[in-house]
Formats: C-alpha cells, structure tokens, sequence
C-alpha cells in the first residue's frame, strides 16, 4: 500500500477549498445585490458637506389619497378620517415619515377634532424633520387645495380655519 504524499493530499483539498470559496464569495455578492434591489443598501457618492438622509415612508401615495379623498370632500365622514388616523398611528415609524405628521396635522385641524396641542405637535415635527432634508411630498401643495393654506394660520390661541372650509 502506497503512502500519499503531503503534495497529493494538498492537490486533492485544493478543488474542495476552491468551491468553498467560489460559494462564499457568490453568496456574499447575491447578498449584497439582494439588499440593494431591496433598498436596504444604497451606494452613492456625496461630499463632505452633504448628509445622507434616511427617510422612512409609510403614508404612500395610496394612503395619502385615501386620505385627500375624504378630507377634501365637503361632507367628509369623520369616522373615515379617524380610521385612517388609527391606521396610520399604530404604525410604529408613522412619526419618521412627513407625510403621515402632515396627514395627522390636517386631520388634528379639523372643526370636528381642533386638537390644537396635536396640530402644533405635528407642526413642530415636521419642521424638525424639514431641516433635516425630510419633507412631505409635493402632493400637499397643490393649489387647488386651498386649505393647505391653514398651516400659515396656526396661532399660539387655537387653529383658524379648518380643512372644511376654504380659507
């Protein structure tokens, strides 16, 4: 019987360490490709003066529409608009996404709600959010919804207007 030489030994692992890594290094790219198709992973270049932004969206365009849907029509249904409010407030990052401040502060403005301390908290989030880059999506400032207007109206005694009458 033959003894196998260390050079024989090392020739038959060689193919098999190879394979491992080929896999490894195959599974490590998927992985990344996988997080970047995903929008876990983003790569990009900035300056040294510019900040990466993290925005966290959870009122999309579909909730924002069911949303203006009602809000916009002149007898809405108050228990449609507080049901989208508990929708969007058991999401546990509605306070990282502007438009969801932005929906709540609408609907805090409401003659039904004036929840005035709400409506100023939300206000104050979204200003918070806004000087970091995050801001709420172009949709909220169509002109032809007047009564976007009332976030100019907010005064220290209570809310002018609400999203029920032209202002």
């Amino acid at each position: 019987m033959e003894t196998e030489t260390n050079t024989e030994s090392v020739k038959r692992k060689l193919p098999v360490g190879i394979i491992i890594v080929v896999l490894v290094v195959a599974l490590v790219i998927g992985a990344g490709i996988a997080a970047w198709a995903t929008g876990y992973l983003y790569v990009g270049f900035k300056n040294s003066k510019q900040e990466a932004v993290v925005h966290t969206s959870v009122c999309d365009h579909d909730v924002q529409k069911r949303f203006f849907d009602e809000y916009t029509n002149v007898s809405h249904d108050e228990n449609k608009l507080k049901s989208i409010h508990n929708d969007i407030t058991s999401d546990d990052n509605w306070e990282k996404d502007p438009n969801c401040l932005m929906i709540i502060f609408l609907y805090a403005t409401l003659n039904e709600v004036k929840d005035q301390p709400l409506a100023q908290k939300m206000l104050d989030e979204i200003k918070d959010l806004s000087a970091k880059g995050i801001n709420p999506s172009g949709e909220f400032f169509n002109p032809n919804w007047s009564h976007m207007r009332i976030m100019t109206k907010m005064v220290p005694g209570g809310i002018e207007g609400s999203g029920s009458e032209e202002v």
